[in-house]
C-alpha cells in the first residue's frame, strides 16, 4: 500500500513538473505582447505629455503678459523720459513681452484713480486643440502703478 502511494505521488510530481515547464515556456514566449501593450499605452502617454506642455505654455504666456503690463505701468509712473506717451508705454510693454508676438495696439493705457493702468486681453490658441474642450481662451492681464 505504501509503495502504491509513493508511486502515485511520483506521478503527480512529474505532472506538476511538466505543468511548471509548460507555464515557464509560455511565459518566455511573448510573440509581440510588448508591441500590443505599447500600441495601447503610447497614445495615452503622448497625449498626457502634450497636455502638460500645453498647460505649461499657457501659464508661461499668462506670466509673460502680466510681467509686461506690470513693467509698462511702472515705467509710465517712474520713468517718463522713456514712457512719456501712450505709444511709448505700449512699445515698452511689447519689449517686455519677450517671445510673444503681440502688437503694441493690443495694450491699453489709461490713467485711473489708482495711477497709470496698462491692460491687455489676448487670445491663446492651443497647439493641440483636440486635447482640450476649447480651442482658444482669452488671457487678460492688468496692472496699475501709482503716480
Amino acid at each position: 500500500m505504501l509503495t502504491h502511494m509513493v508511486a502515485c505521488a511520483n506521478r503527480g510530481g512529474r505532472a506538476l513538473r511538466a505543468a511548471g515547464r509548460a507555464v515557464r515556456r509560455a511565459a518566455r514566449r511573448s510573440d509581440g505582447n510588448a508591441v500590443v501593450e505599447a500600441a495601447f499605452l503610447l497614445p495615452v502617454f503622448l497625449s498626457f505629455i502634450l497636455g502638460v506642455v500645453e498647460v505649461g505654455r499657457l501659464f508661461w504666456t499668462q506670466s509673460t503678459l502680466q510681467f509686461a503690463v506690470q513693467e509698462a505701468a511702472r515705467c509710465a509712473s517712474i520713468d517718463t523720459a522713456i514712457c512719456g506717451s501712450t505709444s511709448a508705454i505700449q512699445a515698452y510693454a511689447v519689449s517686455k513681452a519677450t517671445n510673444l508676438n503681440v502688437a503694441a495696439s493690443a495694450f491699453s493705457v489709461t490713467t485711473s484713480s489708482c495711477g497709470n493702468m496698462v491692460q491687455i486681453s489676448r487670445p491663446f490658441d492651443f497647439i493641440a486643440a483636440d486635447l482640450f474642450p476649447v480651442a482658444s481662451i482669452t488671457l487678460s492681464a492688468q496692472s496699475c502703478y501709482p503716480k
